[in-house]
């Protein structure tokens, strides 16, 4: 058995710690990640919260969710327009502010002001339509088409052992604190993920 570990060890460090990652994907890597723990403070508690904010009606969320993805399905060529015309970088920022944007939209609702959530759909959408094509682009560009699928899932096991942790985290804020707290924390989290976007080598791509 302890062969067994040894071996695995070995196998990890030969297959992830001692690979020579192109430039700029350990910044993609370190954005996206700190987006992910940002979203997944909130993401399993929203809807709940939603629930509540409608006075238990299920239709308000389902249609906040439904014009949310909608919107993106007709707004990211859009987006793919003004990546190239922009930059890719300039691009990935602008959708990561958009997504913070979002996260003050979250926060007012909480305070009980209903125009908040159209600001939230609004800059949700637009968040999306910034940043995920030159998101994907970068990530196929920055990754080694050898052992692409090795840095995705190293990329996805990053994530997934952080997300074990973060509903527990969340409930606890909830508990002791309320919504508004873990909205905030949210926000300081999300706004904290654009920096690493900056180290991100700019590419050209139409």
């Amino acid at each position: 058995m302890s062969f067994l570990k040894n071996f695995k060890l070995l196998e990890f460090e030969e297959l992830y710690l001692k690979r020579k990652f192109k430039p700029g994907l350990a910044s993609l890597y370190t954005n996206r990640i700190t987006q992910q723990t940002a979203s997944g403070l909130i993401n399993l508690f929203l809807p709940i919260f939603l629930f509540n904010f409608f006075e238990q009606n299920i239709n308000g969320v389902i249609l906040f969710y439904l014009i949310g993805y909608s919107l993106v399905i007709f707004l990211i060529p859009l987006g793919a327009i003004l990546m190239t015309r922009i930059g890719f970088k300039k691009s990935m920022i602008i959708g990561s502010l958009f997504s913070s944007c979002y996260y003050v939209g979250i926060y007012i609702l909480s305070q009980g002001y209903f125009v908040a959530i159209f600001f939230m759909i609004g800059f949700l959408t637009l968040s999306r339509m910034f940043y995920w094509v030159p998101y994907h682009t970068d990530f196929a560009k920055l990754t080694n088409k050898g052992s692409r699928g090795r840095e995705v899932a190293l990329l996805v096991s990053i994530a997934s052992l952080i997300s074990i942790a973060l509903p527990f985290v969340s409930a606890f804020i909830i508990f002791r604190f309320g919504f508004t707290t873990l909205f905030a924390m949210a926000l300081g989290i999300d706004l904290v993920s654009t920096l690493p976007i900056l180290f991100v080598k700019p590419i050209n791509e139409k």
